[in-house]
């Protein structure tokens, strides 16, 4: 009789474990779902801004506005305080939130997403675009980088999801047959867009200080071509296969980065030099 007992509580609790199982899993694709919707929300704004400015524009205007641009660029110059407009299809994000400062994507990948700089230190982290709780986090441009003037390398910092969002797909990067059908970041800042080919692909790891070494994660601009050299010739050394392609002094770069787990404190990054 007690064995019997015991069965049947053996499988209550199995059952209970497998459907607390069950939950969790069916919980962890909804948030995957839901915050995935969310972006995609985003980049309809994005593409409908877009559209509308290519559609609604008749040629007589677009001739005007070219020449009002060419003014506002005169302007500009004269007045190096003025910040550079925001481009339209940016102009609705920028609203919803101040902190976003650009839109990364890889093509033939999951990445996709706005990209903010700023906020209490670490709060994108732990909450999306729209400044809700979210472990995915948001895209983050590291505060030591400036696209206005803009510096010689934008650090561009995610989270390596389990469940396959935010910089997970980077590592893919680790197989040199996927680089090579997927050799190209577009990045485009509120102000500007632009296009980079990837220079290396690597992984290391956040050291401390007083550890002498190479730290990818600290160089955001060169003043020399000394300290331009010493990056570049780093992340070749470092680097997971020889892509080919060179960069030299006058270059400037986008770096990604995110945790990986080769080692304790391990991170992965993607480098890529800006062609347009």
């Amino acid at each position: 009789m007690i064995k019997v007992k015991t069965i049947q509580v053996v499988r209550i609790i199995s059952a209970l474990i497998f459907i607390g199982c069950a939950l969790y899993i069916g919980n962890y694709y909804v948030e995957r779902h839901k915050y995935q919707k969310g972006v995609e929300e985003l980049s309809k704004l994005v593409n409908n801004a877009k559209n509308n400015k290519e559609t609604d524009l008749p040629s007589n205007e677009a001739d005007d506005k070219n020449q009002g641009d060419t003014n506002n660029k005169e302007e500009q110059s004269s007045n190096t305080e003025k910040k550079p407009e925001i481009l339209a299809e940016y102009m609705e994000l920028y609203k919803i939130n101040p902190d976003f400062i650009g839109w990364l994507t890889i093509p033939n990948t999951i990445i996709n997403y706005p990209v903010v700089q700023g906020g209490e230190e670490d709060f994108y982290l732990e909450h999306d675009f729209y400044k809700k709780p979210d472990k995915r986090g948001t895209l983050l441009l590291d505060e030591e980088c400036d696209i206005l003037k803009p510096t010689t390398n934008l650090m561009i910092h995610g989270h390596n999801m389990k469940d396959g969002t935010m910089f997970s797909a980077l590592r893919n990067y680790k197989k040199k047959s996927f680089y090579d059908k997927n050799k190209i970041i577009e990045f485009n800042s509120i102000y500007e867009k632009g296009k980079y080919e990837i220079v290396s692909v690597f992984q290391s790891k956040v050291y401390s200080k007083r550890d002498k070494v190479f730290k990818y994660y600290q160089f955001y601009h060169a003043s020399s071509e000394e300290e331009f050299n010493y990056f570049y010739e780093n992340i070749k050394k470092i680097a997971l296969y020889d892509t080919g392609v060179e960069a030299n002094y006058g270059d400037t770069f986008i770096t990604l980065s995110t945790c990986d787990y080769h080692t304790d404190d391990g991170r992965l990054a993607v480098v890529a030099k800006k062609i347009e």
